[in-house]
């Protein structure tokens, strides 16, 4: 008895559609699956339609934005703390608790954020999207509920038993449960010199049960399924299925987490008894999606380090050895550095490559058409076409553009916001930029720059305000006038990349929008990042009626300053002008086509621009 490959592969599609995969895509591989397996696994992909549907219904779930409840804390922060409610978890900054509080009884607003294509990379988002955490809540009539003396004891014994770190070396050991895994594998080995079989199958059941008591998530709870069937003496690829499926109904939203991901991978490579070059061009895939970077020397050894990075965890908790701990992250660090290769793969990509790899059986041909496609996924050749990126950075900005070998970026963001931008110049596999221009010295447009010159993928900034040219590339500075205030002082660019045009205005005021109508009197722009993070300072009706932008971006999160405000939003609609916003659209990339450009968003949109 065995669990069959098109189960796998239905299940792999459900996992696509929820890991920013879009719609085109999940469509494109059912169209090639029923093509070679000439329709037999309609019924499979109906099942599994029906779970998307069911799972969907559970994570649409309207949470009242005004109501009084009592609810858990699951942890608490120097600047606030963690709740759950529904199942989600929503983050507070109204009032920091102390570490023992157990609930908390508000009157809560909820406010839901939007990430997209940065759930693995960002410190800032990848946490929040490994924890479930949906969104912020603001509370008022606060009453704290504290733990038992039970309560604390659980928490204590949670912390001393479960490492949590979240240094890139390790993070993605911890949050797959990698480390988990190895664990449970150490106790078996040691339990294996004294006990029979069976003996150990019940010890490691129990403690199982334990570790999913004190931490109740996809991770623990896994493996206890596993366990159960396990005892019940299910084939284990019966069991991981099981436990797979089992996982989605109970937490749902683990889907867009390693922890479902890194078992479902290995599941899949387990049941089609892949060779070890399907194995390497997965695991490699895997790197290149969330790193936008692949090392070839960690390829081999997750495992060992999952092993060596608890058990150091337990010693140090016994002996302090951090000084051991801390030169082996040093070590790795530099071992890292030194076999990275850069280059990244979209969601999209990376799932494709999983599913083209998983087709079975297949004839010559279509081996031969689908071994192409994942040469094409791998060499990605959309890298050697023009092409213009407004990165999701969060309230801040930065733009990338690529015109064959040479990359110029204008701002950086905040540089809490470094690894992000980082991520993405690897995935475009941009060693060193030609050219750096800072629109302003605010953090939000310039706090990167130091964190890019020590990495060295930039010299030195080019100077405020200049102009930068190739062929058939211009970046020129419209305004050379200076201001006192900084956001005046914007330097305002106006790039032509064969024939697209863009205008970045940085946080420029009327004032200066004004001067731009009066020196330019021809001045028409495809593209506009909207001035200001769209500010009601900037963006002045008589300025878009003059400049007409086909598509107006919009780096702003709303949840800090109200941008975009609804003055602005009012006017680029009035003058027809399609507004993107990065906060709900995700990354926005345009590539440039002899006759049309194609506009893409992280969050699966699509439009052509003539």
């Amino acid at each position: 008895m065995s669990i069959k490959p098109q189960f796998i592969l239905a299940l792999l599609l459900y996992v696509a559609s929820k890991n920013g995969v879009s719609i085109f895509v999940i469509l494109t591989l059912i169209i090639t699956w029923l093509w070679i397996e000439k329709g037999k696994s309609f019924f499979i992909i109906l099942s599994f339609t029906l779970l998307y549907l069911m799972t969907s219904s559970i994570e649409n779930q309207s949470i009242p934005p005004n109501q009084f409840k009592c609810v858990p804390v699951v942890k608490v922060y120097s600047t606030g703390m963690e709740i759950e409610v529904n199942s989600q978890r929503f983050r507070s900054f109204d009032i920091t608790p102390s570490s023992n509080a157990s609930k908390v009884c508000a009157m809560m607003h909820f406010k839901e954020q939007h990430m997209y294509e940065r759930r693995f990379i960002d410190p800032l988002t990848r946490y929040q999207q490994s924890n479930n955490i949906r969104g912020t809540v603001t509370l008022s009539n606060i009453e704290i509920v504290e733990h038992s003396w039970f309560g604390r004891l659980k928490q204590t014994i949670s912390e001393w038993i479960f490492p949590h770190k979240e240094e890139d070396q390790f993070w993605m050991i911890h949050h797959s449960g990698l480390w988990l895994t190895s664990l449970v594998s150490i106790l078996t080995s040691l339990l294996h010199l004294k006990l029979k079989q069976g003996h150990v199958h019940i010890i490691i059941h129990m403690i199982l049960v334990f570790f999913s008591f004190l931490m109740w998530d996809a991770r623990t709870v896994r493996l206890l399924i596993q366990s159960s069937f396990r005892l019940l003496k299910v084939p284990p690829t019966i069991s991981s299925y099981i436990a797979l499926v089992g996982i989605i109904v109970l937490f749902p939203f683990s889907v867009t987490s390693l922890a479902f991901l890194f078992p479902l991978i290995f599941l899949m490579i387990r049941i089609n008894r892949w060779h070890n070059i399907k194995r390497w061009i997965v695991l490699l895939s895997l790197q290149q999606w969330i790193f936008a970077s692949f090392s070839p020397l960690f390829l081999i050894l997750y495992g060992v380090l999952g092993q060596v990075i608890w058990g150091l965890h337990l010693i140090n908790r016994i002996f302090n050895i951090s000084y051991l701990i801390s030169m082996l992250n040093q070590f790795l660090i530099v071992v890292d550095q030194s076999f990275k290769v850069v280059g990244g793969l979209s969601a999209g990509v990376f799932f494709s490559i999983l599913f083209l790899l998983s087709l079975n059986p297949l004839k010559r041909k279509q081996k031969i058409l689908i071994t192409c496609l994942i040469l094409v996924f791998l060499v990605q050749p959309s890298q050697w076409i023009s092409q213009v990126h407004f990165i999701n950075i969060g309230q801040g900005h930065a733009t990338l553009i690529k015109h064959r070998n040479k990359s110029v970026l204008i701002d950086t963001g905040k540089r809490s916001h470094y690894a992000y931008l980082k991520h993405t110049l690897n995935s475009h596999r941009i060693r060193t930029l030609d050219a750096l221009l800072i629109t302003h010295d605010d953090d939000d447009h310039s706090g990167s720059v130091e964190h890019l010159m020590n990495d060295k993928i930039i010299t030195t900034p080019w100077p405020h305000k200049s102009s930068w040219e190739a062929k058939d590339f211009i970046v020129q500075s419209l305004l050379d006038e200076q201001y006192e205030d900084s956001n005046e002082d914007s330097g305002i660019y106006y790039v032509r990349i064969h024939n697209l045009t863009l205008l970045l205005t940085g946080d420029a005021y009327h004032a200066q929008e004004k001067k731009l109508i009066d020196l330019y009197h021809n001045l028409s722009v495809d593209v506009l990042l909207v001035g200001h993070h769209g500010s009601r300072t900037s963006t002045h009706p008589d300025f878009i009626a003059h400049i007409k932008p086909t598509l107006s971006i919009i780096s702003a999160q709303n949840s800090i300053y109200g941008h975009p405000h609804v003055e602005t939003l009012r006017t680029l609609q009035k003058h027809q002008s399609m507004i993107l916003e990065l906060e709900k659209h995700g990354d926005v990339s345009i590539y440039i086509l002899p006759w049309f450009k194609v506009v893409l968003s992280s969050a699966g949109g699509f439009a052509i621009m003539r």
